[in-house]
């Protein structure tokens, strides 16, 4: 333990640049000037010679609501989530953040440091949540009634490596856009780059977008029979790219053939070049095509990109364009070695000690595509039974959203889930 101090209502202020996420730095800040008066607790934790994980624990003064609250950080975390912890204290919830065991929203310390890597993986989060836990008791007197953790896409996916590999942490995990999986998936983020920028001419212009977004629109806005901007359910949209081919030379309205070509790759599972097999399921959907630089700018999907570096070829000056889709999608994932791809599906530990786990996901999200989601749903309900359908929700939303609480309307459910 670091620091343990009183902050005043209201006077809480992040570190310059620290904690910040989508949504603006004003707004962000205004939600720190209604915070409750709270004790503030700053802990380094050492679980092994290279571990260096900082967390804080904020615990309400008063009104504290008997309850745990843990958050996670998107992407590479790096810095303690101050804009997540907010609402939760706001809320009455004691919460806690981490930094995930090193600074900076980057990968670059991977290569050197493989403690730190597993300290990223999930060994943080864990540790997080036993001292957390063990603050919030020496503070109150009392063990928090119920302890929860809630975090979205690299955050989501900690969540699902928590419960697969600490079941006893928390009672209900709210996981959103998970990223498991991550370096098959992120080896498919660049393959998809390269595919749509494999010549000068196949690349889709940013002020395309537009026009193709209102054509799909325009197909299959009603299907779900309200017009209101917004495609309920893509999965039932079936728009053909090659409708909107140019008749006569390139223009603003209208694709060549090789952007046809490129969009029909945007939206379609990636596929070994050679057999054909599918490599990786997810893609975008109809609706997404406002964020479709997202995959397919000009460059790769830059966190893709650090983690390839760092991870798989383990060189910071890895050329994207030596990339083989034939042979290191395979290799990407062959050599996580499971460490980052929270991939077992029997979450039966965490279920039979009543463990809920709430997901929540955006048809439209354009870095984590929602079959990830879906396919984690899936395979937990296969492996695990019908039994767990009373222990697992998702639902999907038709707009994408990286928010505390996700999109407002539009959410279809798959399954089941009550938390007490």
């Amino acid at each position: 333990m670091t620091s343990a101090q009183t902050v005043a209502a209201g006077a809480f202020t992040p570190p310059s640049g620290v904690g910040t996420r989508s949504g603006g730095a004003e707004a962000q800040q205004q939600q720190y000037t209604k915070l409750p008066a709270f004790c503030g607790v700053m802990l380094t934790l050492r679980p092994s010679s290279d571990s260096d994980i900082k967390v804080e624990v904020w615990l309400p003064s008063s009104g504290w609501n008997g309850k745990f609250e843990a958050v996670g950080a998107g992407a590479m975390a790096g810095s303690i989530p101050y804009a997540l912890m907010a609402p939760a204290l706001a809320e009455g919830y004691a919460t806690a953040g981490t930094d995930t065991g090193h600074v900076g929203n980057n990968a670059d310390f991977m290569p050197e440091h493989p403690e730190k890597l597993i300290d990223f993986a999930h060994r943080a989060i864990h540790e997080m949540a036993v001292k957390g836990k063990a603050v919030v008791n020496a503070y109150y007197g009392n063990a928090p009634k119920w302890s929860y953790f809630n975090a979205c896409s690299g955050g989501g996916r900690a969540g699902l490596a928590n419960a697969q590999r600490y079941p006893d942490d928390f009672q209900g995990i709210v996981s959103g856009a998970a990223s498991w999986n991550p370096m098959r998936m992120d080896a498919a983020r660049v393959a998809v780059n390269l595919t749509v920028n494999r010549t000068p001419d196949s690349a889709i212009p940013p002020s395309k977008y537009r026009m193709i977004h209102n054509a799909v629109l325009q197909a299959c806005d009603a299907l779900d029979g309200v017009k209101d901007g917004m495609i309920e359910n893509p999965t039932q949209c079936k728009f053909d790219y090659a409708s909107l081919a140019c008749k006569s030379g390139d223009g603003s309205s209208c694709l060549t053939a090789a952007q046809v070509e490129s969009a029909q790759v945007l939206t379609s599972p990636l596929k070994h070049p050679k057999t054909g097999a599918v490599l990786f399921e997810g893609h975008l959907w109809p609706g997404a095509e406002l964020e479709w630089d997202t995959l397919g700018g000009l460059q790769p999907l830059s966190n893709a990109l650090i983690r390839l570096r760092n991870i798989t070829f383990k060189d910071p000056k890895w050329d994207p364009r030596q990339f083989n889709i034939a042979t290191d999608v395979e290799l990407a994932e062959k050599l996580d070695n499971g460490l980052l791809a929270s991939n077992n599906f029997d979450l039966k530990p965490f279920f039979d000690r009543g463990g809920k786990l709430l997901m929540y996901h955006g048809w439209a999200d354009p870095q984590v595509t929602p079959q990830n989601s879906i396919i984690f749903y899936n395979n937990v309900l296969k492996i695990v039974g019908k039994s767990a359908e009373n222990s697992i929700a998702l639902f999907i939303s038709t707009r994408w959203s990286r928010s505390r609480s996700g999109s407002s309307r539009g959410r279809s459910r798959l399954g089941s889930l009550r938390l007490t």
